[in-house]
């Protein structure tokens, strides 16, 4: 359908935001088309502190290296790293599984995905024990790769869309796959179609 608007942020992922973009910004298109991007599934399990074989790690988390050969690639200690989420006597772990030319891995069924977090985590971390719970997310190509060059990628697409008045992107593309990156990239966005609005006042 289409809407009439003053303006309008695109915030999809490269491979989607090329098709929108390509008949007003084509430079930015061209620009993300080239990005890579992967799939992953985050899997999330919950465990009574008491059912774990032993006590649960501290900090926030580990980054797991290539090197190591297992699925997951990170895991967040959820509960140590947002107390407020949880009951006190509950451990809860978010593992991500999914690298890029890995999709393979990600066919698996849910349950399959989250034996294989629990393999992995035991290796990994000494975490293992009868879960309460888990919850598999998938991320279908949600993933931007950050090749040599990027940052000047992002500066190409953003000053070619910088010349079409009303219009901005934002998303894991551009500033950071987390959270706080991803709210920068909005920010930045607003202010960009903020400023070309009140320009056409």
């Amino acid at each position: 359908r289409r809407v009439r608007a003053r303006a309008a942020v695109v915030a999809t992922q490269p491979q989607k935001a090329t098709r929108l973009l390509d008949g007003v910004a084509p430079e930015a298109a061209a620009e993300l088309a080239a990005v890579q991007v992967s799939s992953m599934a985050v899997v999330a399990i919950a465990y009574r502190k008491g059912d774990l074989a032993a006590p649960a790690p501290t900090g926030s988390g580990i980054l797991v290296p290539v090197s190591e050969g297992t699925a997951v690639k990170a895991a967040t200690y959820v509960t140590n790293k947002w107390p407020h989420v949880a009951e006190e006597d509950l451990f809860i772990v978010r593992a991500s599984i999914g690298r890029l030319g890995e999709q393979h891995v990600l066919q698996r069924t849910d349950d399959e995905l989250v034996a294989l977090a629990r393999h992995d985590l035991a290796i990994l971390a000494g975490i293992s024990g009868e879960p309460v719970d888990a919850l598999v997310q998938r991320w279908a190509g949600g993933l931007p790769q950050y090749d040599v060059g990027h940052l000047d990628r992002v500066r190409r697409i953003r000053s070619a869309v910088e010349q079409v008045r009303g219009l901005a992107v934002a998303g894991a593309t551009y500033d950071g796959v987390g959270i706080p990156g991803c709210l920068n990239s909005a920010r930045s966005a607003a202010d960009k179609v903020l400023r070309d609005i009140e320009g056409d006042e």
